[in-house]
């Protein structure tokens, strides 16, 4: 029994550790378009309950949450995904979907799920819901692969595209834009 858990323990550590060298590597800033669904057996590494963040000058930027994740090359493959993000000084925004994937090179990554069903929590209670979402990591933005709704107490927008500064909590509905306001 204690073998096993060292195993498990030497298998975790250097999983972490290849994880955590391909990261720091760094990249420039382009976002590649690969599949989602992959052959397990292609996969370098899969890994069930994982839970990995990124942090600047020891501040944490972000954290991420998933039920299973493939390694292949330079791209992290998400099974069950959940996101979680620094913004400003205080207050969080929450990010989750069926399936992703994380590009080692540049440090963005993409979440998608089938209609709406990619959720953004907004500190302020708001949500935006997509049927895919992504992360430019140099830009600290959010970007809608496709259609985007708000959606809160007195506010309802639906457009074409969405696009938000995380810092500034600033977002810019593009396209067709449809807006209500309820009081």
């Amino acid at each position: 029994m204690r073998l096993r858990r060292w195993i498990a323990a030497v298998v975790a550590l250097t999983t972490v550790a290849v994880i955590a060298s391909v990261w720091l590597r760094g990249g420039d800033n382009h976002t590649e378009k690969l599949p989602i669904a992959l052959p397990e057996e292609e996969a370098a590494l899969t890994i069930k309950d994982v839970r990995f963040f990124q942090t600047q000058d020891g501040t944490p930027q972000w954290q991420m949450v998933s039920g299973r994740i493939e390694m292949l090359d330079k791209v992290v493959l998400l099974k069950g995904a959940a996101f979680t993000f620094r913004q400003g000084t205080e207050g969080a925004l929450s990010l989750s979907g069926e399936e992703g994937r994380i590009n080692m090179d540049t440090r963005d990554f993409s979440v998608q799920s089938p209609g709406e069903g990619v959720v953004l929590q907004l500190k302020d209670g708001y949500i935006v819901r997509s049927t895919g979402l992504r992360w430019v990591d140099g830009e600290r933005k959010i970007v809608s692969e496709g259609p985007a709704t708000l959606f809160g107490a007195y506010i309802f927008v639906k457009g074409d595209a969405l696009t938000m500064a995380v810092d500034d909590s600033h977002l810019r509905f593009s396209g067709h834009v449809e807006t209500t306001l309820r009081h």
